[in-house]
């Protein structure tokens, strides 16, 4: 992240590792060498995040984590880690029929 320098894109670069452990369903740490180092339970929540003794995120040092992982894998993939985007792409679709469908019903109550 050392080519965002001080901006918020750390914040965002974090915030898009939240996304990825909730579709995952595994914990997740994030190493950065400027920026957001931290790690994320498969919940989504950030648990335990680095920062320097003035509080920042930006400055140099290291941590440990301790990351506590099931004893027993889970039963249950994520939906997303099953099926990727066959439900984004479904909800497009769905969509696209109501559009075309609500344009021909219009299209015949137009002013003649």
């Amino acid at each position: 992240d050392g080519w965002f320098r001080e901006g918020a894109a750390q914040r965002q670069q974090a915030a898009n590792s939240v996304f990825r452990a909730v579709e995952n369903g595994v914990p997740l740490i994030r190493c950065t060498n400027n920026g957001q180092t931290c790690w994320v339970d498969s919940c989504g929540r950030i648990v335990e995040s680095f920062t320097d003794a003035n509080g920042s995120i930006y400055g140099s040092g290291w941590t440990i984590f301790t990351v506590g992982l099931p004893e027993t894998p889970a039963i249950q993939t994520p939906y997303y880690h099953r099926h990727g985007d066959v439900f984004g792409w479904g909800c497009v679709a769905l969509s696209a029929l109501l559009l075309i469908s609500a344009l021909r019903r219009g299209a015949g109550t137009g002013p003649q």
